[in-house]
């Protein structure tokens, strides 16, 4: 086994350590998360405010949204915590803006959606739908 892979393993080791050391971090319960990155990634921020909402694309060409804090990232869609570089290798990961829970919420008021709230490659907007 090459030294690399064992660098990525170590990584994905400490993100699960500081997860345990620093809580819990927000878990979203869908049925469905496909094309809802927008939607479930502000849900998180919402249960937990300390992260940081990222909007940005994900594997050079598709709009995504994550929430990240202290080199952790949890992506809503995959249910899945990671280190922010193994995050970004893995998955082409490239942020274009972060928002914190107040931003967030003013831009969701703002725009009647969840996101993405400038303009990024491939993005469909996150349409807020109301419960009958």
């Amino acid at each position: 086994m090459s030294a690399a892979p064992l660098r990525l393993l170590e990584r994905v080791e400490l993100a699960r350590e500081l997860l345990k050391l620093s809580g819990s971090g927000p878990r979203i319960r869908a049925r469905t998360r496909a094309r809802r990155c927008y939607e479930l990634a502000a849900r998180g921020l919402l249960q937990d405010p300390s992260w940081r909402l990222v909007h940005g694309t994900n594997l050079g060409m598709a709009g995504h949204a994550w929430l990240t804090k202290d080199g952790i990232v949890y992506d809503a869609v995959r249910d899945q915590y990671m280190a922010a570089d193994v995050y970004a290798q893995k998955r082409g990961a490239v942020a274009e803006r972060h928002y914190g829970p107040n931003e967030a919420a003013e831009q969701v008021c703002l725009a009647g959606h969840w996101g993405p709230w400038h303009e990024t490659a491939g993005a469909v907007q996150g349409v807020i739908r109301r419960r009958r």
